[in-house]
């Protein structure tokens, strides 16, 4: 219930609750009132209803609502500016058409499996790729080779990850299953474990007029099937 308790000289009161402890005693709890104490219907509503039954220790008050638009101007409310959340390069370029995808099986029996991602003398674009998924059935290892020239290639159409995208890729994507010839190394030798994808991010700038090549081994007697798979942005 509410309580008063007169201040010693003077004729102010301090307003509170009175509460009944589990134990029996009865304490007074002093109140903070979530209001404009100048507005007597704002406070009375804080004050006059009724503690939730289930509270210890404190009251429970409904101090209602705000009319924002009516809020003093002595007490102006605080600005903020939201910043617009850019969206990731990702989604920009995937929603602009730029975005590619393609790949191919290759088995190789006693030879050298190829997929290449060439940018053509000429395209106006660079070529970003930045991803590379490769999967084989047996134990291989991989090397990265620039500018190589793929023997008896197989052409790959690339697909748009934006399906609802008329842009058409100007990459050429090939596969091989008799090796290449020429280029420069990239990197030391990558491993891959037999049923296991590994994914190889880059990023990797190619501009016009070269390539990247993915190569893998078969040994004399072994046939291997390798899946690969690159996505590259064309900007």
């Amino acid at each position: 219930m509410d309580a008063k308790i007169q201040i010693a000289n003077t004729t102010d009161v301090l307003e509170g609750t009175k509460v009944t402890t589990l134990a029996g005693d009865n304490l007074f709890r002093e109140g903070v009132v979530v209001s404009d104490p100048i507005v007597g219907e704002a406070r009375a509503r804080c004050l006059n209803t009724t503690p939730a039954s289930n509270e210890y220790g404190m009251s429970v008050r409904q101090v209602g609502s705000v009319d924002v638009g009516n809020f003093p101007a002595e007490y102006p409310l605080p600005t903020a500016q939201v910043t617009a959340l850019k969206t990731p390069a990702a989604i920009d370029s995937l929603n602009a058409g730029q975005l590619f995808i393609g790949g191919a099986v290759v088995s190789v029996t006693n030879n050298t499996g190829v997929l290449q991602l060439r940018n053509p003398t000429g395209s106006g674009k660079t070529i970003l790729l930045q991803k590379l998924f490769l999967a084989s059935q047996s134990n291989l290892d991989v090397r990265f080779r620039k500018n190589t020239t793929v023997n008896s290639p197989t052409v790959v159409t690339p697909d748009p990850l934006n399906f609802a995208s008329a842009v058409t890729s100007i990459a050429e994507v090939r596969s091989g299953t008799t090796g290449s010839t020429g280029g420069t190394g990239l990197s030391p030798v990558a491993r891959l474990l037999a049923n296991v994808t590994t994914e190889f991010e880059f990023p990797l700038l190619i501009p016009a007029g070269q390539s990247v090549s993915a190569q893998f081994q078969a040994g004399a007697l072994d046939t291997i099937v390798c899946y690969a798979t690159a996505v590259w942005t064309e900007i």
